[in-house]
């Protein structure tokens, strides 16, 4: 029996009935009820909601179930995966509101490691935080080398802690990650993801990560002899695969022949993300790495994308006389229009989004982020563009349960690869392209999922909630502000 239909049936004698009872009460099918609760056959979503009805059962619940269900539907370590991926997009937008520096439960009188480490914490990650906040301290430029289990969370936060504390630090951190080539184990690449990401998005620490495919699982490290390392300029912390003990050395030539092997390492891994730092090196990046060959892409983003809402005249225009700096690789963006006119996308925004562009005229995420806030009648031509997009672009707007981090783009391609733009509010342009499959794979059936979602609103619902907007925005709504209007 499963999970799901475990449940089921003791729902039933938790309501003091049975399937012979509740299938003559009420209007559920006596065989499909039974082999319901047996595990021999799954019914369909509206049977188990009416299920929940007939039990008059508590919301909470009835979410579980439901979830319960979900997990049988697709399996559960499809279901894992999904939910690994909302979690972090969603904790990528709580970020993101506390510029990539704070974690979302932190504490504005945040107390010192010394005073917690009197509360309990243990010998062993008082002494990580001590060297790592040696290296903090100084004001010298530092390279920290490390291969701690990317999948544990706790030495993330110790990283978040500090780089909050030390504000101004010249830390660069290495780390080499190992992924699960098992694809059934494919969220706990999802969840080395979630941990690195935000680090890697932060603006304040420079912070790489380089990943090689293993077999061996992070239980099965336990039985190695110290097989993790942390190794700084003047120390080395060999690390139990247990994550219990620690050995500290001082030896600078121990120390060396540490740096040496990691550099060595280094040769046969391949960096997790490429990313780039200014808006010339991020389109260059962008144009090499976009696979001509796709026939179909995913995108995520709080916005609609910009090349349904200007056109190339207006953005040329546009870029040319406001923003003249990025006048010299306008040609190359617009000629790689056709890429898009010519393939079907998958295109997913928010509401939160759609309003902060009708708000402030502002474009997020994506390349027409470079251009000036647009008018209240570029707000409009904009929206009534819109609304007579490419066919191949079907668009949907996200329930607000998915909470889109506003100046972060998801471009998932069905060949094995994904890219997150970041354009910040200063125009600092990023793009991280992941090609690590079994995370790509992960991305593409999250996406190609939510066209499933409820609470998603279609296509004719979308284009309505649009028009809505471009009313309200032409009566002159929305707190419109000033920009070159």
């Amino acid at each position: 029996m499963s999970k799901f239909s475990e449940k089921c049936k003791a729902l039933l004698l938790e309501n003091g009935t049975n399937v012979y009872r509740l299938a003559n009460d009420s209007s559920l099918e006596r065989t499909a009820l039974q082999r319901m609760v047996t595990g021999r056959r799954l019914p369909g979503i509206d049977f188990v909601r009416q299920f929940c009805r007939e039990l008059r059962m508590p919301m909470a619940e009835e979410q579980y179930l439901m979830e319960l269900y979900k997990m049988e539907s697709i399996g559960e370590d499809v279901y894992r995966n999904r939910q690994y991926i909302h979690n972090l997009i969603r904790y990528l937008s709580r970020l993101e509101k506390g510029g990539f520096r704070n974690l979302p439960d932190s504490s504005a009188n945040e107390v010192s490691f010394e005073k917690k480490y009197s509360g309990g914490v243990s010998d062993f990650e008082f002494t990580v935080y001590s060297v790592l906040e040696k290296c903090f301290e100084s004001e010298e430029k530092i390279n920290i080398y490390t291969n701690y289990p990317a999948t544990d969370g706790y030495f993330f936060k110790q990283l978040q802690m500090l780089n909050r504390r030390y504000r101004k630090n010249n830390v660069s951190i290495h780390h080499l990650i190992h992924f699960q080539i098992n694809t059934a184990l494919t969220a706990q690449n999802l969840q080395i993801l979630y941990n690195v990401l935000p680090l890697t998005l932060s603006n304040t620490l420079n912070y790489t990560s380089y990943y090689y495919y293993s077999r061996v699982s992070d239980e099965e490290l336990c039985q190695f002899f110290f097989p993790y390392y942390i190794i700084t300029p003047k120390c080395l912390l060999e690390i139990s695969g247990d994550l219990q003990y620690a050995v500290l050395h001082s030896d600078l030539q121990k120390i060396k022949a540490y740096m040496q092997e990691h550099d060595r390492l280094r040769c046969f891994v391949k960096p997790l993300f490429q990313s780039s730092s200014t808006p010339e090196e991020a389109w260059i990046q962008y144009k090499n790495l976009m696979p001509t060959n796709v026939k179909k892409l995913q995108v995520i983003g709080a916005q609609p994308c910009y090349w349904d809402l200007i056109n190339d005249r207006q953005f040329e225009s546009m870029v040319n006389e406001y923003c003249p700096e990025f006048s010299h690789f306008v040609k190359s963006v617009i000629s790689s229009h056709c890429f898009y006119e010519e393939r079907e996308m998958n295109l997913f925004f928010t509401e939160e989004g759609l309003d902060y562009f009708c708000s402030t005229g502002k474009m997020t995420g994506q390349i027409g982020a470079v251009l000036p806030a647009l008018s209240r009648k570029e707000r409009a031509d904009a929206l009534e563009r819109f609304l007579h997009h490419n066919p191949l672009h079907h668009y949907y707007l996200l329930s607000p349960k998915i909470s889109i981090p506003l100046h972060l783009n998801f471009e998932v391609y069905e060949n094995k690869q994904f890219q997150m733009i970041q354009i910040t509010d200063e125009l600092k342009v990023s793009i991280f392209t992941v090609t690590e499959s079994s995370i790509c794979d992960a991305f593409w059936d999250y996406t190609e999922s939510l066209k499933d979602m409820e609470n998603l609103l279609s296509e004719e619902e979308t284009e309505q909630m649009v028009r809505g907007k471009l009313m309200r925005l032409k009566k002159g709504g929305f707190g419109l502000k000033n920009y070159n209007t």
